[in-house]
């Protein structure tokens, strides 16, 4: 993880459990959002239950914005499905009220991801635009997908635009329109 992520100035590590005012709480890597993102797990340990802190990773309502400066796409979903395994647990997100579980918050958020890259494909596809990811490309599929909501939330809509692009040229999923 990130030399950003310290307790008492050693870097935390993924997995690494924190025993803090009587608690354990579990150290997640969660990349995606940003490259230096992390949940924390508050175990419970008399009911097998706990809670996932989860910042920006998994929002309470709507969803995550992948940065444009060093967030992916393809590590986010990686993150989710990391996510989808810790089970039923609460979610104490850093926006947003808390939800019941943290399993189906991940699957619905995973779900949600995947309808909107066939979305963005099928937009290419129509366009006819070739496997780019520059400026007049984002602009022309976040307009298509997004409608008015590119003028109310631009910066967003375009970071995320570009997220979903850089995907699937990473996966090989617009070299057939070059």
């Amino acid at each position: 993880m990130s030399a950003m992520h310290t307790r008492a100035g050693e870097a935390l590590c993924d997995g690494e459990t924190i025993r803090a005012g009587g608690c354990d709480i579990r150290v997640i890597a969660t990349p995606g959002h940003t490259a230096d993102s992390a949940c924390f797990v508050v175990e419970e340990r008399s009911h097998g239950g706990g809670a996932v802190l989860t910042g920006d990773t998994l929002l309470g309502t709507g969803s995550t914005v992948i940065d444009e400066t060093d967030g992916s796409l393809s590590e986010y979903l990686r993150s989710l499905a990391l996510l989808e395994r810790e089970g039923h647990r609460m979610v104490l997100p850093g926006h947003g009220p808390l939800t019941l579980d943290v399993a189906d918050l991940a699957a619905s958020q995973i779900r949600h991801r995947m309808a909107r890259l066939a979305e963005m494909e099928q937009a290419l596809c129509e366009l006819g635009l070739p496997a780019q990811t520059d400026t007049a490309t984002i602009e022309l599929v976040a307009s298509r997908l997004y409608g008015d909501l590119v003028h109310a939330r631009r910066g967003a809509v375009l970071m995320m635009t570009a997220a979903y692009l850089k995907h699937l040229k990473a996966q090989g999923l617009l070299s057939a329109r070059a």
